[in-house]
């Protein structure tokens, strides 16, 4: 399987977190959340990706992920992604997210003939941010660790309002865009614990209740335990 991935033309950097393409013969891949929508070109044959099949010559949305997602290639895969950062993808598009979350959703087939990506995001570009995307900023800084009552203080909205938007801008509320941000910091040490560090002080640290909060956390999201968590990647693809 050949997995590459490509930054984006610097404008595009605080939105676009990569464009991706995969390559391979017939294998599987386990998907984890990362808070972030893809849009999918399938060049390719057809791939199944849990109970829904991304047909060649279609585009499809990849709505933000509260669950890891299984997905089975076959012999002649060739994917094109782009992968927006949290909360961007409204910046170029108008489609809806509150009900994509977790869902493969078919979309514009005029991305299949798009030979200049970068050109056609900077030219597909509304806007350079909206009310969101700072607040995202923060909960990234904090590592998911910040109340949300203290997150719609700081920003001068209701809890209400910051539940409205973030179901309008990532498809999912504020509690669990901010739980993913913590799993990924969390696996993130697990992965690089060069202290060798139990998993009760990473637990702690990254505000889990206990080692059985922290375990229970991994296989939510990656359907494993944390014994074997090292055996996943960092891209969003699981590769």
């Amino acid at each position: 399987m050949s997995y590459q991935q490509y930054k984006p033309h610097p404008a595009l950097h605080p939105y676009i977190d990569a464009y991706w393409t995969v390559r391979s013969g017939q294998a599987a891949s386990r998907i984890l959340p990362d808070g972030c929508v893809d849009l999918i070109c399938n060049f390719g044959s057809p791939i199944t990706s849990d109970n829904t099949i991304l047909a060649p010559d279609h585009v499809y949305l990849i709505g933000t992920m509260t669950r890891f997602s299984d997905t089975v290639s076959t012999a002649e895969t060739n994917l094109l992604g782009i992968r927006f950062k949290p909360g961007a993808f409204a910046l170029f598009f108008d489609h809806p997210l509150q009900e994509a979350s977790n869902q493969c959703i078919e979309f514009d087939r005029s991305l299949l003939s798009i030979t200049n990506l970068d050109q056609y995001f900077l030219d597909k570009q509304k806007k350079t941010t909206h009310a969101l995307l700072p607040i995202i900023t923060d909960i990234i800084a904090q590592k998911g660790n910040t109340k949300i009552s203290t997150l719609a203080k700081k920003h001068f909205v209701t809890e209400r309002q910051l539940e409205r938007n973030f179901k309008q801008y990532t498809g999912i509320g504020p509690k669990a865009f901010s739980n993913i941000i913590r799993f990924r910091s969390m696996m993130d040490q697990i992965k690089h614990n060069k202290a060798k560090d139990s998993f009760e002080t990473i637990a702690f640290r990254n505000g889990y209740y206990d080692h059985a909060h922290l375990t229970h956390e991994i296989k939510k999201y990656t359907g494993q335990t944390p014994a074997i968590l090292s055996g996943f990647s960092k891209n969003r693809n699981g590769i």
